[in-house]
């Protein structure tokens, strides 16, 4: 079934160029001048090094495996930025492999803000948040596809039952990885009430 987008072939074609390493380093041009400027480019290329991969690592694996939501953050050829949550039962998001990310897409309000964006510009962001387990939050940056849920290439990201109201994706969105990384907890700043005020006492006897 050809896709009514009309564009999976450009968005592949495209995706596959922008999945490519720049090179950098350390972050974007801007990034890099405000590292300079700010005397934090040894840190920052410490990060890189060390925390940025250009794949989803196992421990990766096991998180997402875990999560019922992820942000998604598009942007138009203009730059307009637009994000939005999508939402399922725990392992929606699918790791097909190191590489490659895919997220099912239900029916929703016939806007598309996402899609639209992806149409002129496929790059994407994903963000995942958890302040209860040890990584603290997780992100993706990579390319995408647009994959319609008729399409034959779809029977390889299509589970037969999604959730308890029993949706099927109408489409799924491929994200290819090119930066993947961790926040652990230590960095994080949220606390829970009962941390904040201290340990509960005990009631006298």
């Amino acid at each position: 079934m050809r896709s009514p987008f009309g564009i999976r072939k450009k968005l592949h074609d495209l995706g596959e160029r922008l999945s490519v390493s720049s090179g950098m380093a350390s972050g974007s041009p801007g990034a890099q001048r405000l590292q300079q400027k700010l005397g934090s480019g040894p840190q920052a290329r410490d990060f890189y090094k060390n925390r940025v991969f250009d794949h989803v690592r196992p421990h990766m694996f096991e998180y997402l495996a875990r999560r019922r939501e992820v942000f998604l953050a598009t942007s138009d050829s203009h730059g307009d930025l637009d994000c939005s949550v999508k939402m399922g039962v725990p392992g929606f998001v699918r790791v097909l492999d190191p590489k490659t990310v895919a997220i099912p897409l239900y029916a929703g309000n016939g806007v598309h803000s996402s899609l639209g964006n992806l149409s002129e510009n496929p790059r994407a962001g994903l963000c995942f948040f958890s302040p209860q387990e040890e990584i603290l939050g997780f992100q993706i940056n990579g390319s995408t596809e647009i994959v319609e849920s008729g399409d034959i290439a779809a029977t390889a990201y299509r589970p037969a039952e999604l959730d308890d109201e029993r949706r099927f994706a109408v489409r799924w969105l491929i994200v290819h990885v090119r930066e993947a990384y961790a926040r652990c907890n230590r960095h994080r700043v949220l606390v829970d009430d009962e941390a904040a005020e201290g340990p509960e006492e005990a009631p006298p006897p």
